[in-house]
């Protein structure tokens, strides 16, 4: 009879554990789709940052490298100045010279002042074309970095790209004397101002994860600042702003 009554309990708490492991185990597969979108949340969430972090690297290392490269031309530029003031004072020297050999009609005189004159003209002419050969190369570097930014945020699916800038030419410098056959450039009073460059784009963070709810406002407006400043004669990168929205 004790035998019976010890194998009854032996099978009652067999059907108790059988119980309970059902249980446990219906929970655990009632558990799963909570999991499972657990992880597409966070997975989406890293995916959102990653996207983020990314435009505003993009946005920030091209309009950075773009100024590092103008500060070739704008230094080269820059190194002109002494020369080409060097030539108006001949020029103006030699333009009185002509004046004064004329109004003596002495024929070598005015043919020597003549040849000096233009000896002077062709200088002129010469480091003025090597001046506007450098705002050109600016401007190409201008162009190539708007191109490389439209590059770098499509492959991001980015849309509404653009790239405004401050100033008319391409460095922010200005002639002085203006319309002068060799004058020199110089940079503007604000400089920093009229050298950035701003790029903006927005994008869909979760263009790659339909599966997010689509209400929410995903869209992120980029935007960056770049520019150039002098610091104890030597022109350093400056980033004015970088946002994302």
């Amino acid at each position: 009879m004790e035998r019976l009554f010890v194998s009854h309990k032996q099978s009652s708490r067999s059907k108790t554990n059988s119980s309970a492991e059902g249980f446990a185990l219906l929970s655990l597969i009632a558990l799963i789709p909570l999991v499972v979108t657990l992880l597409a949340c966070l997975g989406g969430y890293f995916h959102i940052l990653k996207r983020k972090s990314l435009a505003q690297g993009i946005c920030v290392q091209t309009a950075a490298r773009l100024q590092q490269d103008l500060k070739k031309p704008l230094v080269e530029l820059l190194k002109l100045n002494p020369h080409a003031s060097a030539l108006r004072i001949r020029r103006t020297a030699a333009d009185k010279a002509l004046t004064e050999a004329m109004i003596s009609g002495v024929a070598p005189l005015i043919a020597t002042a003549q040849a000096n004159q233009t000896a002077v003209i062709l200088q002129q002419s010469t480091l003025h074309a090597r001046q506007l050969a450098l705002l050109s190369e600016a401007q190409r570097l201008r162009d190539q970095g708007v191109r490389e930014i439209n590059r770098r945020a499509r492959l991001l699916l980015a849309e509404n790209i653009s790239a405004k800038t401050f100033y008319h030419l391409p460095l922010a410098v200005e002639e002085t004397p203006r319309g002068s056959p060799s004058p020199n450039y110089e940079p503007i009073a604000m400089f920093a101002v009229g050298q950035q460059q701003v790029f903006r784009f927005q994008l869909n963070l979760i263009a790659e994860f339909p599966q997010i709810e689509q209400a929410l406002d995903t869209i992120q407006k980029t935007e960056c600042s770049v520019t150039l400043e002098q610091k104890e004669e030597k022109w350093e990168v400056r980033t004015l702003a970088a946002k994302a929205s």
